[in-house]
């Protein structure tokens, strides 16, 4: 199908135009907010008011080392759920009700799930009463308000998208690749190591940048599991503009953390791609 230059024009046009108006406007916007505190000048005293701080430094540093736990440990679950679907399930019909079920969670309100969580992982919920029937705890673990709760409470959450990326990295691995390998002697470890693992790093990768993504600006399971024992930036960036109403300060956490989430994820990716080609 041969494309006008106009259609070519008005294809690229709109979702340039959607993306310049609902995601570039805003962005804009607080900058602008942030670097006019005042309304008059430009200022950088709002930055500076930030970075001289050690209580929005150690929450940034908290909130992407949360982000790179939660990645790390979606990584694992993602692959083994993805493989088992893709490589492991034969039928079609049973694939599609696999990815239901994965994808069956995101349908539930966030804040349904993190209550959820309050119940399984409290000090009389049924993980902790469950350890302590089989005897594998003496006392009940510390789940809840605290930081192990709020990344078992992301990972849950997360684990789809990154299941999903690598199942989609699965998929356009040629299944003859695998025949021919087992047919000049490697067994299957060798054979997941040398081709099926190599081949799936994409799916890593793009599942690694959505999940860090997501999880860096997570509000409702961090401030619901939380509890008030401990805050990330999206918290802060909530209650300047809700609670505080200093538009400026919540302007500058956020296009800070935006600008230190971009920085990360690109060099995530630099490392990965040089780690391919390595």
């Amino acid at each position: 199908m041969h494309l006008t230059p106009l259609s070519r024009m008005l294809l690229l046009g709109i979702p340039v135009v959607f993306l310049l108006t609902f995601f570039g406007a805003p962005i804009f916007v607080m900058l602008d907010s942030s670097l006019h505190p005042n309304g008059e000048g430009m200022s950088f005293e709002v930055y500076a008011k930030v970075l001289s701080s050690n209580y929005y430094l150690s929450t940034l540093i908290g909130t992407l080392l949360l982000a790179i736990k939660v990645t790390l440990v979606t990584i694992p679950l993602g692959y083994a759920i993805a493989y088992f679907i893709v490589m492991k399930l034969k039928s079609k019909l049973g694939k599609r009700l696999a990815y239901l079920v994965v994808i069956l969670p995101l349908f539930t309100s966030n804040i349904v799930r993190a209550l959820g969580f309050i119940i399984l992982l409290g000090r009389k919920g049924l993980v902790n009463e469950s350890l302590l029937d089989m005897e594998l705890i003496n006392s009940p673990i510390q789940f809840l308000y605290s930081e192990l709760g709020v990344v078992i409470g992301l990972s849950y959450i997360f684990t789809p998208f990154m299941a999903l990326s690598i199942a989609g990295a699965l998929q356009g691995i040629d299944k003859s690749l695998l025949q021919a390998s087992d047919d000049l002697g490697a067994n299957r470890l060798i054979a997941f190591y040398k081709i099926t693992l190599p081949l799936s790093l994409p799916g890593i990768l793009a599942g690694s940048i959505i999940v860090t993504a997501l999880s860096v600006s997570a509000y409702v399971t961090p401030s619901v599991m939380f509890g008030g024992k401990g805050a990330v930036m999206s918290m802060l960036i909530y209650e300047q503009y809700i609670s505080a109403l200093d538009y400026p300060l919540g302007a500058a956490l956020a296009i800070i953390l935006m600008t230190i989430t971009l920085l990360l994820i690109g060099s995530y990716s630099l490392l990965f791609e040089r780690g391919r080609k390595g």
